[in-house]
């Protein structure tokens, strides 16, 4: 609480001289300025900190899905797997690939469901089976990865 005594003092001298008022208005003015701007800049760091917190969530997310994949795609390339079990194990990776496709990419997704169509193939017959073609669906995962 002001005392009266020195509003009184203070308007006495504002009124003696402009340059004083003048001087003190500017320097609220920038104080009020530099605070907002403070709390623009902020924001934006704010903001800036949620979104990579998320993103680093996301990737997080992704490379634990691409590993259980890359695992689940050399599951398939067992070569002790009889039919059933090898149908056993495309289900799993294929519904696997589809509860998870949005975290995959598109080039990885293509060549994890292009695998799972080669050993769809497998299944029809055993004759086409190639052990090359296999290490090159894991070789592009590995690089798209």
């Amino acid at each position: 609480m002001l005392d009266s005594g020195i509003l009184k003092d203070l308007v006495e001298k504002f009124e003696k001289s402009h340059s004083l008022l003048i001087t003190i208005l500017v320097f609220v003015g920038v104080n009020i300025l530099v605070s907002l701007i403070n709390v623009w800049v902020q924001y934006k760091l704010k903001r800036l900190e949620t979104r990579v917190h998320s993103d680093n969530i996301k990737e997080s997310k992704r490379i634990e899905i691409m590993h259980e994949l890359y695992r689940k795609m050399d599951l398939l390339r067992n070569i002790f797997n009889d039919d059933v079990t090898l149908q056993r194990e495309l289900q799993i990776t294929s519904k696997y690939i589809n509860e998870n496709s949005i975290y995959l990419k598109d080039n990885e997704e293509q060549i994890a469901r292009n695998c799972c169509d080669y050993f769809s193939t497998i299944l029809v017959s055993n004759t086409n089976k190639d052990i090359a073609r296999e290490k090159i669906f894991m070789k592009d995962f590995k690089s798209k990865f």
